[in-house]
């Protein structure tokens, strides 16, 4: 796999001169097989959800798929990209849902930091996917196959639970916040504060102006429904179980919406660092 850099500093996929992504066809199917009761609206929040770049590059991570990658990149996105994956294996490859929240004390009161998810690792994952398109000549059966084998257990995972982006739960409801971006802190991270009326403010920091976002919009939604009251993060740390999140999240359906159980046609197999799983049709 090669990165080729373009004038802008871009950095593109190819293989073979040729670039595509996750096949929209073969996820939906998987979730249809699940349950053939999904509307329109529940399937595109999931497909979105899963093939997402945040959760590609977790799951190129995981594999190990970030340690085939040839590139040319400038030493401060190789520290970057370095950090993420020494996050990802010391927090067991959670997705950017699943992280518990980083609250950071300041005299203007507490600011959540949040990170990047490199859009590069995610770019690996669907380079894959299109080598195995052109080599496979787009054979159904072997790319259903693949898929699922590097990514059943996500599909599974979000089936039970339909993610919820921060950012889209705050937009939507009935008190419209406001984002307002503040001087960049010190060590260079951008720094937003999320007005809610004159109710509350929510700080957030991150690498990017989208991670401050995210982050100010996750503290926000710990305190859904806003009330009229000075804001007081907490400081909770977040449990994390084997299948969910814990403590706040969990109770106010933050960040995931529990639907129903996995079926019974769906049954784990053998398999090394990486669940895999066999989908049979009833």
């Amino acid at each position: 796999m090669t990165i080729v850099d373009d004038c802008s500093g871009y950095k593109i996929f190819a293989v073979g001169g040729w670039s595509t992504g996750i096949p929209d066809t073969v996820v939906l199917d998987l979730l249809l097989d699940l349950n053939p009761r999904y509307n329109q609206g529940q399937l595109s929040v999931l497909k979105s959800a899963i093939t997402c770049n945040d959760t590609l590059a977790v799951i190129a991570v995981r594999t190990g798929l970030h340690l085939l990658l040839q590139h040319r990149l400038p030493a401060k996105q190789i520290e970057e990209l370095e950090s993420f994956v020494d996050h990802q294996n010391k927090n067991q490859h959670l997705f950017s849902l699943e992280k518990e929240l980083v609250i950071i004390s300041s005299s203007e009161g507490d600011r959540v930091f949040d990170i990047d998810y490199p859009k590069v690792y995610a770019d690996a994952f669907e380079t894959l996917i299109g080598a195995l398109l052109r080599d496979c000549e787009r054979e159904d059966k072997v790319i259903r196959k693949v898929v699922l084998n590097l990514m059943g257990d996500v599909i599974v995972k979000f089936h039970n639970n339909i993610p919820v982006c921060p950012l889209q739960r705050v937009n939507q409801n009935r008190i419209k916040p406001e984002f307002k971006e503040e001087k960049n802190l010190p060590d260079g991270t951008f720094h937003v504060i999320l007005k809610v009326k004159n109710l509350q403010s929510f700080h957030g920091s991150g690498p990017s102006m989208k991670s401050a976002k995210t982050a100010a919009a996750k503290l926000a939604i710990t305190t859904m429904p806003w009330c009229p009251t000075q804001n007081q993060a907490q400081g909770r740390k977040h449990k994390l179980t084997k299948n969910t999140v814990d403590c706040e999240v969990e109770k106010t359906n933050i960040f995931f919406a529990p639907i129903h159980q996995v079926p019974e046609n769906i049954s784990q197999c053998d398999g090394e660092s990486v669940p895999r799983y066999e989908w049979k049709k009833n």
